[in-house]
């Protein structure tokens, strides 16, 4: 087979499999382009045979972009969805979730990042009904901004913060709901007390309404500092430090990723690994890497692929 020959293969072989990602996942040439850097008209073309340009140089961009796109898949694919028993900090969060809950309280967990804190929120959002999440940030800095955030994630119309604050009574009350406020320390002590009101308006006539703030360390000082928290302090049913996850878990969660059981000398290496900066995210992002770098599945994943992840 000639040169020329294995060029055209090549190139016939890359056009069906974006035609394939295409079409599989309903990507637009547009989508396609802005991700593999390769013109929009020149693309079009391409997958309709009708390029008259140079084909291989088109292909080639796209056979990059195909490689990062199996690498990226494959270094995200942990499931994160996995319930792991017995992990320090998540049990704590599972427990506060669910007094918040069923009686209807005010809760507040705070501690370092890595903790586990948004991993448990939405493990217990899916393992339960009525409950809502906002992940507050730097750019949430307004009320109306907030208010916005929170009638999108319960449903309700948005407007002036007024109409939004009624709004987001009545798609809440009478529904056993749980609120639950991921990276609070962004919060402002006005929107604070703003979500104070909503609390107090849906438990008015009944408990059925609880809210549970999530954050960094800051956060006990957002919630506990100045007269004008003293109407939320005497609300919070829990406000609980999350300590640094003990080193038991580090094996535990790894094991749990990797779906096997681990060497003793893996056991040792990973429970450095999360009591170090970053505790179970630690874990997560060095298997993500060694995914990665190998281009292997996770399951698939040596113990040495692991250990190596971080000396590349």
């Amino acid at each position: 087979m000639s040169s020329t020959q294995t060029i055209n293969i090549e190139v016939t072989t890359t056009r069906k499999k974006i035609i394939s990602i295409r079409d599989r996942e309903g990507l637009s040439i547009a989508e396609i382009s802005r991700q593999s850097g390769v013109n929009s008209g020149a693309l079009s073309t391409y997958l309709n045979e009708k390029y008259t340009g140079d084909n291989t140089k088109i292909a080639e961009k796209l056979k990059s972009w195909l490689r990062l796109r199996e690498a990226k898949e494959k270094a995200k694919n942990i499931n994160l969805s996995l319930h792991v028993d017995g992990l320090v900090n998540t049990q704590q969060l599972l427990g506060g979730l669910e007094l918040a809950q069923v009686s209807a309280d005010m809760v507040a967990f705070y501690g370092g990042a890595g903790g586990g804190k948004s991993h448990a929120a939405r493990q217990y959002q899916r393992d339960n009904s009525n409950v809502f999440i906002v992940t507050a940030e730097p750019a949430l800095c307004s009320l109306s901004s907030v208010m916005q955030a929170l009638c999108r994630a319960v449903g309700a119309d948005e407007g002036t913060c007024a109409t939004m604050s009624h709004n987001i009574v009545e798609a809440l009350k009478n529904r056993n709901a749980l609120l639950i406020i991921d990276e609070a320390h962004h919060l402002t002590p006005r929107i604070l007390d703003q979500l104070r009101c909503i609390y107090d308006k849906i438990n008015l006539g009944g408990n059925d309404f609880g809210v549970a703030y999530l954050g960094n360390e800051p956060l006990l000082k957002q919630l506990t500092s100045g007269l004008a928290m003293k109407q939320i302090q005497s609300r919070l049913g829990v406000c609980s430090e999350l300590l640094p996850p003990p080193a038991a878990d580090g094996p535990l969660l790894l094991s749990a990723i990797v779906e096997r059981k681990l060497s003793i000398e893996t056991e040792i290496k990973s429970s450095n690994w999360v009591a170090a900066i970053g505790g179970y995210r630690a874990i997560i992002k060095r298997v993500r890497r060694a995914a990665a770098l190998t281009r292997k599945q996770i399951k698939d994943l040596s113990e040495k692929d692991i250990c190596d992840a971080n000396s590349h």
